[in-house]
């Protein structure tokens, strides 16, 4: 059995038992009818479920990183996610919609490509230059504007990682 496999199996062990609480995560014994166990002091059982808590949270007591906490409390969210900022506008959610008022995902997707309804994602894929001008042929916004907040979509994406990197270097709030 290797090492990834036995650490598997031992988040299979807790599996029903995890909660993830405002305060962190929590062991909970379904038979004591939530009944606290206790807290989950490593990392590795946190990650056996939700690897992606590694990034904000670098779980050891379910806080989160403070260099992380302080970078999201001093953006907005419009800093955070340009695109999905300009994509969300009234304007242009009118532009894409039908009739009914609904999010016409066929038609977006037949000016942009199967991926098109995924640019509002907010990690969705980002449009490619040639893209670019479709999507603003859609929206009737100027390509250059469009391609402005696309560019900074992807610088926004880049600090972000960024703040996730010196996170891993320095797990503790050194």
């Amino acid at each position: 059995m290797t090492t990834r496999n036995r650490g598997s199996d031992r988040a299979a062990d807790i599996a029903a038992r995890l909660t993830i609480t405002m305060a962190g995560p929590e062991v909970i014994d379904p038979r004591t009818n939530g009944g606290e166990l206790g807290t989950v002091i490593t990392s590795e059982q946190a990650l056996a479920f939700r690897p992606q808590l590694d990034d904000p949270t670098r779980l050891t007591s379910g806080e989160l990183h403070p260099r992380y906490a302080e970078w999201m409390g001093s953006h907005s969210w419009a800093e955070l996610h340009p695109l999905g900022a300009y994509l969300y506008r009234d304007k242009h959610l009118q532009r894409v919609s039908d009739e009914r008022g609904y999010f016409d995902r066929k038609r977006i997707n037949r000016v942009l490509g199967a991926s098109g309804t995924k640019y509002w994602l907010l990690d969705g894929p980002l449009p490619t230059k040639t893209k670019v001008s479709l999507l603003a042929e859609l929206l009737n916004a100027p390509i250059d504007e469009v391609a402005s907040v696309v560019q900074a979509e992807r610088q926004a994406r880049a600090d972000y990682q960024s703040v996730l990197a010196r996170c891993r270097r320095c797990p503790t709030s050194c």
